[in-house]
């Protein structure tokens, strides 16, 4: 699970606002590495050119954030009975769903979790997790 939080997570609700106001601006931090970083997943973005998927559309985009603006004014769940394991990634800098506490509390509700925080990371935080896991492989 990547740049999210519990169900009733503090600041999720907020997601349709922020969303509107600078989609790309609460992916990455404004630091010199996130704006690199930006800059870095557009391209990837545009890299394939064959069998690419469609597009959302405005109507699918508006619907995707009243979803989570309910999530984030729910009550929690409590996943402490499931006997699998999970690992909760997250950017240190997340405005779209706040770091702290959302990403704790989450992997607090799994009795099998593990958490990594990537600094100097905001919502796209776990793309850092890809990264990591594709440059392995490359240099395997």
């Amino acid at each position: 699970m990547t740049g999210t939080g519990p169900r009733g997570g503090q600041g999720i609700r907020d997601v349709t606002k922020i969303s509107d106001w600078s989609l790309v601006k609460a992916i990455f931090t404004r630091t010199a590495n996130g704006k690199r970083q930006a800059v870095q997943f557009l391209k990837r973005l545009t890299a394939r050119r064959e069998n690419r998927d469609r597009s959302i559309g405005w109507s699918a985009y508006r619907t995707q954030l009243k979803a989570i603006h309910r999530w984030g004014s729910e009550q929690p769940i409590d996943f402490s009975e499931l006997e699998i394991p999970v690992l909760v990634t997250n950017g240190d800098h997340d405005i779209m769903v706040p770091t702290k506490p959302n990403s704790d509390n989450l992997a607090k509700a799994f009795s099998h979790s593990q958490l990594i925080i990537y600094p100097d990371a905001g919502h796209a935080g776990g793309f850092s997790l890809a990264v990591t896991l594709l440059s392995g492989l490359t240099n395997s």
